[in-house]
Parts: structure tokens; sequence; C-alpha cells
């Protein structure tokens, strides 16, 4: 787990963003949590081995597991069941992932 100046910095960007979605027009970006299934395909893969950015059109900007917060993670970072990922992307690409969540 990071810093906790680290975690506070990600959790209040996450906010500022949040904030800002609700008041952009037109909404060009929005962010959302998903969650990954606890039989998931994807648990047990890495974010670069799944190439999550190129299939899905958005990024992976944070990753709740359990009590534990994970700001950025890396291309290298496992997805667990029932991990929450927190995602950044377009309006309809957000819509199109959370109508697959659990994922």
């Amino acid at each position: 787990m990071g810093e906790p100046v680290t975690l506070k910095h990600a959790e209040d960007m996450l906010q500022e963003i949040a904030h800002h979605e609700l008041t952009m027009e037109p909404r060009r970006i929005a962010t959302a949590e998903v969650e990954v299934g606890h039989n998931s395909p994807i648990a047990g893969k890495s974010i670069g081995e799944l190439r999550f950015r190129k299939k899905h059109g958005i990024t992976i900007v944070g990753i709740i597991r359990g009590s534990e917060r994970i700001p950025m993670p890396g291309a290298d970072e496992i997805l667990k069941p029932d991990d929450r990922l927190i995602v950044i992307g377009t309006p309809e690409l957000i819509e199109r992932i959370q109508k697959e969540s659990p994922l």
C-alpha cells in the first residue's frame, strides 16, 4: 500500500474529478467503480496482461481491495476477485463497462 500522503493525494484527485464531472457541460470524461467478479476470468491476471486500456478504452486509476487503496496501479498489478476498479474514460465507454460489471 502507498504512503498516506500519496493515498490522500490520489483520493483528492478522484474527488476533484468526480466534482468536475458533475459540473462539466458537455460531459467529456467520466469515472466509475466496477467490480471484478468472484469467478472472473480476469482475476489473477495483471492489468498489462489484460491490455485493459486497449480492450475497453478506459484507464484504471485506482483499485479498492478490501480496506486497501491502490492509487495509480501499474501494469504489473494483479487483479483479484472482489477488487473494485476505479476507472476513467468517456461517458459512453464508462456506461458500457458498467453494464458488464461485475467483470
